[in-house]
C-alpha cells in the first residue's frame, strides 16, 4: 500500500509504503530489497546517507531515484515494513516551507499493526 500527500506545486511530497516481507528478515536486507524496487520502478537508485536511529527504532536514509531525492524513516517489524518520507524533485529548488511540512508529518507519523498489544 502506497499513500502519498503532493504539494500544489508538485515539488514535494510526503508518503507512506507499507510492505510485507515474505521472510522475516531485518532492517539491512528489507533496505536493499527497498532500495532495489526502488530502482527497478525509477530507473536509477543512490544511496546517499544511512543512520540506524534506535528512536524510530529503525534506519534513517536519504537516497535519490529518477525524479527524486527521498528521505525516509524505515521501519521493519517481522513480517511487514514501513517507509514514512519527505520526498522533492532532483535538479529542483527545494521550496522550504513545503519540505519543512513534509518532514514534520514523517516525524509525527506513527506506523505498526492494528493488533499489536
Amino acid at each position: 500500500m502506497h499513500r502519498v500527500w503532493l504539494s500544489a506545486t508538485g515539488a514535494t511530497a510526503y508518503g507512506v509504503i507499507h510492505f510485507t516481507l515474505p521472510l522475516p528478515v531485518g532492517e539491512n536486507l528489507a533496505l536493499s530489497g527497498f532500495l532495489d524496487e526502488m530502482k527497478k520502478t525509477e530507473g536509477d537508485c543512490t544511496l546517499l546517507q544511512r543512520q540506524d536511529d534506535l528512536s524510530l527504532p529503525g534506519i534513517r536514509f536519504v537516497a535519490e531515484g529518477g525524479l527524486y531525492r527521498i528521505h525516509v524513516n524505515f521501519l521493519v517489524a517481522t513480517w511487514e515494513g514501513w517507509a514514512v518520507y519527505a520526498e522533492t524533485l532532483r535538479g529542483k529548488p527545494v521550496i522550504a516551507d513545503e519540505f519543512d511540512l513534509a518532514v514534520r508529518a514523517r516525524e509525527h507519523t506513527h506506523v505498526g499493526r492494528n493488533d499489536e498489544r
